[in-house]
């Protein structure tokens, strides 16, 4: 039996994009002159484009004769890969045009409970919205993880409670809630019209653990400072859930953002306090060196939330 005959040339380098483009112009009209016409060059130029193709390979890819011209069978088998690979490289072309301006990427966002019960699902959706091609990656954590989080680079962006003061780090105020006293429905205050800073002062109250609400709680342990008190608290728990259960439990009352508003708990009862102003922060906290048009998209589609 005959011997197969391998060829080991290598496939040459000295060819462009611009001549393969040429190549399937003229393979899709088998006619220089409507080939050149249909990518805007001079039937001179296409012809020297071919020639030097050609010339890069070591085959011919097209065969002139009075008629007009035909693809060799080399060529039609060229033609059916530079096709492909046009698509492809059309494709990354797009893909990645849409990633350097942050229409597309990951985007990790860390958020409290406070932020995701307040304003932040209504900011992720419009996004979502605006930019399908992104992925949203979300971490739920506490404010201090979620800064040590944003310094280690691990996540993009985290909505967090204020006010933060960490050095390399660029903040947004986003919105501020008010903060509100919750009830057992039992309770003695619980049916009381007007809710005074006095009546609650005494209170037994559930609170969150300092290692993950050490942010919020400077917020309460300023309003009893500023009206010479210490807060009673008889029971503290790790997440919301947790605090909003145990007063559920008539454990005790809390002091909590207002954006517990936008949830219901059977068996409790919110009421504003009339004399209090305090004001619970939510901040979009993000890298000092950050610099990504994905970034800048996200961060527009913020401000435009902010109220």
């Amino acid at each position: 039996m005959p011997s197969e005959i391998l060829t080991t040339r290598t496939m040459p380098t000295q060819w462009s994009l611009r001549q393969v483009r040429c190549f399937i112009a003229l393979a899709e009209t088998l006619h220089f002159g409507r080939a050149a016409e249909k990518i805007h060059i001079t039937q001179p130029a296409l012809s020297r484009q071919i020639k030097a193709l050609e010339n890069a390979l070591g085959f011919a890819v097209v065969q002139r004769n009075n008629q007009g011209v035909e693809l060799t069978a080399a060529g039609e088998v060229f033609l059916k890969g530079c096709k492909a690979a046009i698509s492809v490289l059309e494709n990354a072309f797009a893909d990645a045009e849409l990633l350097d301006q942050g229409f597309a990427g990951r985007l990790r966002i860390g958020y409290t409970e406070f932020a995701i019960s307040a304003d932040l699902p209504h900011i992720l959706s419009r996004f979502n919205s605006k930019f399908p091609r992104v992925i949203q990656d979300s971490v739920e954590g506490d404010t201090t993880s979620l800064l040590r989080q944003l310094q280690g680079k691990l996540i993009d962006i985290a909505f967090v409670t204020g006010p933060v003061v960490t050095t390399g780090l660029k903040t947004q105020l986003v919105a501020n809630h008010r903060l509100i006293a919750v009830f057992y429905d039992s309770h003695p205050l619980a049916n009381k019209r007007s809710i005074k800073l006095a009546d609650l002062l005494e209170e037994e109250l559930v609170l969150g653990e300092p290692s993950a609400w050490h942010y919020f709680l400077q917020h309460v342990d300023d309003v009893f400072t500023s009206n010479n008190a210490k807060p009673n608290i008889v029971h503290r728990a790790f997440s919301g859930e947790g605090v909003l259960g145990m007063v559920s439990a008539k454990r005790g009352i809390t002091l909590y953002p207002d954006c517990i508003q936008n949830f219901y708990r059977k068996g409790l009862v919110l009421r504003e306090i009339d004399d209090l102003d305090t004001l619970i922060p939510t901040y979009a906290v993000w890298h000092a060196e950050a610099n990504s048009y994905l970034l800048e998209n996200f961060l527009q589609t913020v401000n435009a939330d902010i109220r």
